[in-house]
């Protein structure tokens, strides 16, 4: 499971902060990821949205055994315009450092989707098909992906009903959510009520002929949202999916920012 897809699974459904103001509203959260057992990433995201307008951004990094590994590093932005909960994506960018070799991609838009993607390496030089012209069409980023599924599908009647055409300027996949049912979770910062949707992704075209983890055609698993705050909708708490090597478990771990009570701020947990 790719690392922007994990970056997209926590911002899913956290970004539509109050749909009845246009006064710009922010959050910063922090999830940690495991596998196995074993702590072997984080992930920040700090997120602004209001007036119209919107920005996240994200940082990713590998932690424990998997960092001696791969070392991963990642930074990326995305921002653009929210008009009648239309989310248009302006710019688009990402950074990464995988095994001390710098990877980039950057994107700006059009109305019809990515009119411009630049991408080192080039796919040629990256075990990878490039994806065609037409596939990129009427699809964003990760990023931005969620903040159409938040302001889409996760209203109180409506909340797991969505799929989302991506292209994050190398692989061309889609997001589904779907089926909720009501489950209460239990987590470092937050236990309580919650609601737990099945999450997929469908891949399609782009992706590595040498993965160096194992790859599964069914890339599916579960999220589980609970709200934090009266303005916000449900925020992810946590996720779990079987990647084949082990059970992938992505806790929250800290959450500040407009109306978030003090009582969310950071925890540190050992295992899952």
């Amino acid at each position: 499971m790719k690392t922007s897809i994990i970056a997209a699974i926590c911002l899913t459904g956290l970004l539509a902060l109050s749909n009845q103001s246009a006064q710009a509203k922010s959050i910063d959260l922090k999830y940690r990821i495991f596998v196995g057992g074993l702590e072997t990433g984080e992930v920040k995201l700090q997120v602004n949205h209001g007036n119209g307008t919107y920005h996240v951004k994200s940082e990713i990094r590998s932690l424990g055994l998997v960092d001696a590994l791969i070392e991963f590093r990642s930074r990326s932005f995305s921002k653009g315009r929210v008009i009648n909960n239309i989310v248009s994506p302006v710019l688009h960018e990402a950074h990464n450092m995988w095994r001390g070799d710098p990877r980039s991609v950057v994107m700006k838009y059009s109305d019809k989707g990515p009119d411009m993607v630049e991408v080192a390496p080039l796919p040629e030089d990256d075990d990878r098909l490039p994806v065609k012209e037409e596939m990129k069409r009427a699809t964003v980023d990760a990023l931005s992906a969620a903040l159409i599924t938040s302001l889409s599908a996760m209203t109180e009647t409506n909340r797991c009903n969505k799929s989302v055409p991506i292209f994050d300027g190398r692989r061309r996949y889609n997001i589904h959510i779907k089926g909720e049912e009501e489950q209460a979770v239990e987590g470092p910062i937050y236990s309580g009520d919650a609601y737990r949707c099945e999450l997929k992704i469908e891949r399609i075209a782009g992706h590595s002929r040498s993965p160096w983890m194992p790859q599964r055609d069914d890339e599916s698993g579960e999220v589980w949202f609970a709200r934090l705050a009266g303005a916000w909708t449900p925020i992810p708490v946590r996720f779990e999916a079987d990647i084949g090597m082990g059970s992938l478990v992505i806790h929250l771990v800290h959450a500040r920012g407009d109306d978030i009570a003090s009582k969310y701020g950071e925890t540190n947990i050992a295992i899952d």
